[in-house]
Parts: structure tokens; C-alpha cells; sequence
């Protein structure tokens, strides 16, 4: 079976019978045995399927959200803040992705703002999680409600202005994520296999053989009220700020600042920061 078709089958299987463990499972391997040109007994692997393929793009947006469902659905701390951890990790790679090929083609602003947008709200679910399980420690945390690294307030709206932020946006991104990544992607094979979603231009494998583990080991998840886990809250916190006001300044240039994106975004700045304090 080829990939779209296995894909197809997997999804309609996840719909009729609604278990997202089986579908993210499944697919984790798919991208995986695809990745690297695998056969498997279910699956042929003809080419490879790099991750800005509209197949991967497509497989990505079904497991986020079988991940965020998982994570709804369970009692236990741990296995929630895993699979928040890997919608989390999931939409990033999403938002990346679509970055990457936004740069070259602009017209694709509005799915580029909604997948952002996404991002940051999926960050946000990992930092509540936290939180709400006594885990989250605030005095840890930067409380800057600014990305350090980067201004889009004010930034021109023309062609080039909107390119110039959005590639100093992805820079800032992209050295927020060379610590923080790691963090997010441990435990799930296919994505531990990305070096740094957020640099495409230079894609690499990290370790071909991580896509031969099941990858679900417990991995960060026993640490992450330690001390070990300061810098991926700071990143975290940073992170979720840059996705959202960047998600703001793309719907302002779409809908205007009045817009149902535009307010959607306002009101999970205001939830996160709320979290933080």
C-alpha cells in the first residue's frame, strides 16, 4: 500500500472507531518508515517523505490533534503531559512547515496565521497541564510578556516589511528551539528524528535509528518540575509569546485587528499570561 493510501485507511479507521492511540501509532511509524525510505508489511516506501511534503503536513494535523484528545481523555499526570507535550511538539512542526513555504509564497498568509496561532495555543494547554499539577513553578519562569527577541509591533504591512519580520520572527524562533525542541520531541520517534523544525533551509537526521525505537519512554516527563527543566519553561513561556503575537500581526494584515483571529489571539495572550502569574 502506498502512503496516501495507507494514510486514508488510517484516517477513516480513526474516525469509525475513534481511538487515537491505535492512529497515532500507526502514523508515528508512516512518517517514519517514509522518512527514511523503510518498507514495512503494511507500507511501501518508493521515495521519500520529507516533512514539507503535503502528505507529512496532512499526517502532522491528524496527529496533533489524536495527541490533544489523548491528553484530554487521560487521568494520569504523566501520560497527559506527554501527549500535550507532543501536540505541542506536532504543531510546531506544523507551523514551521508552513512558514517555510509561506516565505515563498504569501498568499498562503491566513493558513499560515491559523497554524501559528494553533501553536501558541498548544503551548499554552503544556504550560496549564503543568501548572495544574502543582509541577509549575513560577518563580522560574521570565515573566518578560515580550519576545526578547524579536519586534513585530509596528512593523510595516507592504511585501517587503512582511517578509523582513516574518523572517526575523523564524531566526527568533528557530534559536528559541535549538534547547527547547529536544525537550518537546522526546518520546516520539518521528519528530526526534528533526534536528530544528524551525530551519528547514538545512534539514537534518539527527539519528536514523531513533525511527526504529517505539520512542515511548517517559523520557523528560519525570523532570519537568526540577530544576533541570528552567530553561525549557523559559523557552516555553518565550516560545508561546513569539507564536501568538506574530499569529496577531499576520490576522491584523488579513481580517484587521477587529477580527474574530485577531480577538481569538488577544484572549490567549491574556489566558497565558494569566498562567504565568
Amino acid at each position: 500500500m502506498d502512503v496516501s493510501d495507507y494514510l486514508e485507511e488510517t484516517i477513516a479507521e480513526y474516525m469509525f472507531d475513534g481511538t487515537p492511540e491505535i492512529c497515532c501509532r500507526k502514523l508515528e511509524d508512516m512518517l517514519c518508515h517514509s522518512f527514511h525510505c523503510m518498507p514495512s508489511d503494511a507500507l511501501e516506501s518508493r521515495f521519500r517523505l520529507h516533512p514539507l511534503h503535503f502528505l507529512s503536513l496532512k499526517t502532522c494535523i491528524v496527529l496533533s490533534s489524536a495527541y490533544r484528545i489523548q491528553a484530554s481523555n487521560v487521568d494520569d499526570v504523566s501520560k497527559k503531559f506527554k501527549m500535550a507535550r507532543a501536540a505541542a511538539a506536532c504543531s510546531l512542526l506544523i507551523a514551521c512547515a508552513t512558514h517555510h513555504l509561506f516565505m515563498s509564497d504569501t498568499s498562503i498568509i491566513q493558513n499560515t496565521a491559523l497554524f501559528w496561532i494553533t501553536a501558541g495555543e498548544s503551548i499554552l494547554y503544556l504550560i496549564r497541564i503543568a501548572k495544574s499539577s502543582g509541577q509549575f513553578v513560577v518563580s522560574d519562569i521570565n515573566l518578560t510578556f515580550v519576545g526578547s527577541h524579536f519586534a513585530i509591533e509596528g512593523q510595516s504591512k507592504s511585501q517587503e516589511g512582511l517578509l523582513v519580520s516574518s523572517a526575523r520572527f523564524i531566526d527568533s524562533v528557530s534559536l528559541i528551539m535549538i534547547n527547547l525542541w529536544p525537550f518537546l520531541a522526546n518520546g516520539h520517534s518521528y519528530m526526534e528524528c528533526i534536528e530544528n523544525p524551525a530551519n528547514f533551509r538545512s534539514l537534518q537526521i539527527t539519528n536514523s535509528n531513533k525511527c526504529r525505537n517505539d520512542g515511548r519512554n517517559a523520557g523528560y516527563v519525570g523532570k519537568y518540575g526540577g530544576r533541570e527543566c528552567i530553561v525549557e519553561w523559559n523557552g516555553l513561556h518565550q516560545l508561546a509569546v513569539c507564536c501568538l503575537v506574530y499569529a496577531r500581526y499576520l490576522a491584523n494584515i488579513c481580517h484587521g485587528p477587529e477580527s474574530y483571529l485577531s480577538g481569538k489571539v488577544g484572549y490567549l495572550e491574556r489566558v497565558l499570561k494569566e498562567t504565568v502569574l
